[in-house]
Formats: structure tokens, C-alpha cells, sequence
């Protein structure tokens, strides 16, 4: 999973907090684009 789709900060834009105003990343696999993936960084 490398490509990103979409990227979102917490609680900027959004009433949810990921960790200490982390950042939630939604990727897709380039081969198989059915797949796609979520996960947060916490700052």
C-alpha cells in the first residue's frame, strides 16, 4: 500500500481525534485497486 487516496488531520477539519492531533491517511494498493487500507500517525 503506497498510493495515497485521501489525507486527513484531527481536529482541524473534523470533530475526531487520532492520538495527539494526529494524521488519518486512507491508501490504495496500485495493483490490486479493490484494496485499500487506513491508518493514523500521532504527533
Amino acid at each position: 500500500m503506497n498510493q495515497l487516496v485521501f489525507q486527513i488531520e484531527s481536529h482541524e477539519n473534523v470533530p475526531y481525534m487520532w492520538g495527539d492531533g494526529g494524521v488519518g491517511y486512507i491508501l490504495q494498493c496500485p495493483i490490486h485497486k479493490e484494496e485499500v487500507a487506513f491508518l493514523w500517525q500521532c504527533t
